[in-house]
């Protein structure tokens, strides 16, 4: 798989093949096929058509492994959100001389989609489309490392923020606005000023409203 000699969705020869090309036994690969599904390189598949076969590209691993982190390690929100924000600064810097006008047309949607699912009362919507914009920034910065990272620390707090009563208020709209306004003008300097004030003001929200209203 490394070597690119098996791509992202091509199915890996049977358990007994596989031990007969390997030298090992069924158990082994079995195993190994188990480490890789929790890993989120392999999927295993039930039924017709059944089987292992190697998955596309994507954050999942990596997100359990953060949430494993932060729930059974006990690893502090704090910690996490400080290296998520310093993640974002990088991307919104890089952003503001990569970004296309897609990319700005992308992020435009997402803000006019977050107030849509607010307006129309879908509250754990609204959630998705937040995190999906700090996503987008990370895509934004066309670095696809960045992008992995972002989305698994975000998909962390997002599921945090599920389980709470906690409720991003839409004025946090304008925050996000301003962010994606300075990724225009090419304004490397406004673009970080914009996000640590926004990501600022979300987590001292965060931290002293523990149950809120949609205002």
């Amino acid at each position: 798989m490394a070597a690119g000699r098996i791509s992202p969705g091509d199915r890996l020869p049977a358990e007994r093949e596989l031990a007969s090309q390997l030298g090992v036994s069924r158990s082994a690969i079995r195993e190994a096929l188990r480490s890789l599904e929790m890993s989120g390189i392999l999927s295993l598949e039930k039924g017709v058509g059944g089987g292992a076969y190697v998955r596309h590209a994507s954050a999942d691993g990596l997100a359990r492994s953060m949430h494993d982190l932060l729930f059974l390690s006990k690893v502090p929100l704090e910690q996490l959100t400080e290296v998520r924000s310093s993640l974002l600064t990088l991307a919104v810097r890089t952003a503001c001389g990569r970004a296309t006008l897609s990319d700005l047309v992308d992020l435009e949607t997402n803000i006019s989609d977050t107030r849509s699912a607010y307006e129309r009362g879908r509250i754990d919507e609204a959630i998705v489309h937040i995190g999906a914009f700090y996503e987008l920034l990370g895509k934004a910065a066309h670095n696809a490392v960045l992008v992995v990272i972002i989305s698994s620390l975000t998909s962390t707090v997002r599921a945090l923020l599920e389980q709470t009563d906690v409720v991003l208020e839409p004025e946090f709209e304008v925050g996000r606005r301003a962010i994606v306004e300075a990724i225009r003008q090419r304004d490397a300097d406004q673009a970080e000023a914009k996000l640590r004030r926004h990501i600022g003001a979300l987590e001292r929200f965060v931290a002293t409203h523990p149950r809120s209203e949609v205002a």
